[in-house]
């Protein structure tokens, strides 16, 4: 599978402490999640050959997935009201949301370029901008990706892991 994931290192929750706490924040992730329209996403960029997915295991997997899995379907009005709840609104009617000190709302995604996953961070890009949201789509080659990676250099990663056996 596919996914997106932040650095919630203990390194990188502290970093971010004092100027984007919100991105150690579970709400924030949620809202994420409900602000990214799956279905649009495998029907545009993988032409309805690709299925949406709530988690790490895909339904193909029959031993180990499970449908209790939590599951955040597109929402945007969903998405709004929890960051609205973290106390991250539009403060000065540019569409875009800021924090209660008027930074704005903004992370980073790297992912490798050149491909599918380039499009998709793209696409992911796309909707969070719908809730107020800038994320800045750093495309990477591999190399550079897993250095950053190895470092804890980055807010979020949106990259696939190619699983080889039946347990996840």
């Amino acid at each position: 599978p596919i996914f997106l994931w932040f650095n919630l290192a203990p390194e990188a929750v502290a970093r971010n402490e004092r100027s984007r706490p919100y991105l150690a924040r579970a709400e924030f992730r949620q809202a994420i999640s409900y602000a990214v329209d799956r279905d649009a996403l495998a029907n545009t960029l993988y032409l309805g050959a690709a299925a949406p997915i709530f988690g790490a295991i895909t339904p193909g997997n029959r031993t180990w997935y499970s449908d209790a899995a939590p599951k955040y379907p597109y929402d945007a009005p969903r998405a709004s009201a929890l960051l609205a709840g973290l106390g991250l609104t539009d403060r000065n009617g540019d569409g875009m949301r800021e924090d209660a000190a008027g930074r704005p709302v903004r992370f980073s995604i790297i992912s490798q370029g050149g491909n599918i996953r380039g499009r998709t961070a793209a696409f992911i890009q796309a909707q969070l901008k719908t809730v107020g949201i800038a994320v800045d789509v750093v495309e990477l080659d591999p190399g550079s990706m897993f250095a950053r990676y190895q470092k804890g250099d980055y807010d979020a990663i949106y990259y696939g892991l190619q699983a080889s056996a039946l347990d996840p």
